[in-house]
């Protein structure tokens, strides 16, 4: 299982919902009355080679948690549009929201891919 994934499922900053699933043996054991979320937002852009992979494992966790409440958003930022094209899904408002987490989690790292988790905990976005 892959990094971030096992932040997910293990951290304590994961909503009780997932935590309590992710120590249970048995898939049936969530019920619909579990409360929680979980947030995953992944910052990428067109120009970033590192990026595709980290798309695909987005899409990996999106159908994998399809019955429970995981929810995935990609942001394209526009910093990388400065090389002559521009990434017809980026947005400054992405960029900024990127920032925005680097300071409220005291970090001066932003990066593509990248993904915060939760609002909580950044992570490579395709590792």
């Amino acid at each position: 299982m892959n990094q971030i994934k096992k932040w997910m499922f293990a951290a304590g900053v994961v909503v009780p919902a997932i935590a309590c699933y992710a120590f249970r043996p048995h898939k049936a054991q969530l019920t619909n009355d579990a409360h929680g979320f979980a947030l995953v937002e992944l910052f990428t852009s067109e120009g970033c080679s590192s990026c595709p992979p980290a798309e695909e494992l987005a899409a990996e966790i999106q159908k994998e948690s399809a019955d429970r409440p995981v929810y995935v958003l990609a942001y394209h930022v526009d910093y990388w549009d400065h090389q002559g094209w521009k990434d017809r899904y980026s947005d400054p408002a992405y960029s900024q929201r990127q920032k925005d987490y680097s300071s409220w989690l005291g970090t001066s790292d932003i990066y593509t891919p990248q993904v915060v988790v939760n609002g909580r905990k950044q992570l490579v976005g395709s590792d």
